[in-house]
């Protein structure tokens, strides 16, 4: 393979890992509520949520007027189900230096749970919470997910990419 295709494919991989990991957040269900001065923001990256696949929540906390980040020092999560007489998970998070919070969960069963989300200071006192219903649906019955489409048809694109690019500047083949 000649330099240009191998910096384009490098270019074209590392461009599509990014822009996954960036609109992470938007992909899912968004979770805002109004809490006093704050908005506790929990976005996910899976819409519907289902049973024995993992979710991401990131947890942030923002000023309700001008929607930047608050300072907070750990979140306090706790997973019920929807009469809150079973809990699934309780857990603390440390905030973290860059972004926001992240858990990585994998519900169970489908069924109606309740997220309760509890941002807290250094002296762990409770700077705003909220409670989010959840429904998690059975395992999708589908054989193959979008993302594995958009990463099939991505790697194909970058594949006549570099081919195209080898061609334009003049290498008659890109693998020797």
């Amino acid at each position: 393979m000649n330099r240009i295709s191998i910096l384009f494919i490098v270019c074209a991989f590392t461009a599509g890992a990014l822009s996954q990991v960036a609109s992470a957040h938007t992909t899912g269900v968004p979770l805002e509520k109004s809490v006093g001065e704050y908005v506790i923001d929990v976005g996910t990256d899976a819409s519907p949520i289902y049973a024995g696949n993992a979710i991401r929540f990131d947890f942030d906390l923002k000023d309700a007027k001008t929607k930047d980040s608050k300072t907070y020092a750990q979140t306090w999560v706790r997973i019920t189900n929807a009469e809150s007489s079973r809990t699934w998970l309780a857990t603390g998070l440390i905030r973290q230096p860059v972004g926001p919070s992240t858990l990585l969960y994998i519900f169970d069963t489908p069924g109606s749970y309740v997220l309760n989300v509890s941002f807290r200071d250094g002296n762990a006192d409770e700077i705003a919470s909220s409670s989010f219903p959840l429904t998690v649906a059975a395992v999708d019955s589908t054989p193959v997910s979008f993302n594995v489409v958009v990463f099939l048809v991505s790697l194909l694109v970058v594949l006549i990419g570099g081919f195209a690019v080898g061609r334009w500047f003049g290498s008659s083949r890109i693998v020797k």
